[in-house]
């Protein structure tokens, strides 16, 4: 028999009160969440219902829910069925835990915005995360306990050879390797560090950040790896400036300073590119660094 909840709970955020209408049915003692039938654009899903706990998401429960922009599995979930977020083309990010580790086909297909995954558990048990990873050739970010990670994009490129009536698939972009360092049982870390150059090849904007959440979540990041990723962002540094402009991350701008990271000379076109951005927070905190050394203004910076 198929059942109805309503949830009321307050958004941490708001401090409104929010809804969370469900249908679902008890079976062998657990509950199968049959579908979703509100509106809301954050869902939080709670990991029992009068002491039972919650355990799939079935097939199409959440499917053509257009509004919806991020969902929260609870931790006692272990499967997602076929198409259970089919079209939801808003939905930017989901979070689960370490207990998924059934995922049916298309669960989240044309979930074209989709770009942030969250494990909230032991990262040595990666069987769902590594499944969602491999249905997505978008650039994607993947949060964890310890640390944050970006998997870059890529696309296969097929390319047709009439004489010898045979089609070449040839895969651009560092993306796909990045994918292959994901295990059901964790990450090989050695592996991921060692594709930066690959990334580098590809995009700068994707290895300024990749570089960047490795440095600033040093999880098994080995000496030589440090090395390569500040010596990169050195010798970028207007675009990770640019980047942590745009975030408004001024205590990522007090980082790179701490770190030595920005050297004298790159200073001059930093300043500018913050003063031309009108941010007058990062302004005055270069200005700050630039006094380290002793440097004369040879440019009025208007705050």
């Amino acid at each position: 028999m198929v059942r109805r909840i309503r949830i009321n709970f307050k958004c941490e955020v708001k401090m409104n009160r929010t809804v969370i209408d469900l249908q679902y049915e008890i079976k062998d003692s657990c509950i199968i969440i049959k579908k979703y039938i509100g509106n809301g654009r954050r869902v939080s899903i709670p990991e029992q219902f009068d002491g039972i706990p919650v355990i799939q998401i079935d097939k199409f429960a959440f499917a053509e829910h257009r509004q919806l922009k991020e969902v929260q599995l609870p931790a006692t979930v272990k499967r997602l069925g076929a198409h259970a977020f089919y079209n939801c083309r808003s939905l930017k990010k989901v979070c689960f835990g370490d207990q998924l580790t059934d995922i049916g086909d298309g669960a989240f297909k044309n979930c074209y915005e989709l770009n942030t995954l969250q494990l909230n558990g032991n990262q040595k048990k990666m069987r769902g995360m590594k499944y969602i990873l491999s249905e997505f050739d978008s650039e994607i970010e993947v949060v964890l306990k310890e640390n944050r990670l970006l998997f870059p994009s890529y696309v296969f490129d097929y390319q047709e050879n009439t004489m010898a009536r045979t089609i070449h698939q040839d895969i651009l972009g560092a993306g796909f390797s990045y994918r292959n360092t994901v295990f059901a049982d964790g990450i090989d870390y050695h592996e991921y560090d060692s594709l930066f150059y690959k990334v580098e090849a590809d995009s700068i904007q994707q290895s300024v950040r990749l570089a960047w959440y490795r440095l600033c979540t040093p999880y098994q990041l080995s000496q030589k790896a440090k090395e390569i990723y500040e010596t990169f962002i050195m010798e970028h540094i207007t675009e990770m400036i640019d980047y942590l402009l745009n975030q408004e991350d001024w205590e990522g701008i007090r980082k790179l300073m701490d770190w030595e990271l920005i050297r004298q000379t790159d200073l001059p076109n930093i300043l500018e590119l913050a003063q031309k951005k009108q941010k007058i927070q990062a302004v005055s905190m270069l200005m700050e660094y630039q006094s380290r050394f002793g440097m004369a203004e040879e440019k009025l910076f208007e705050l």
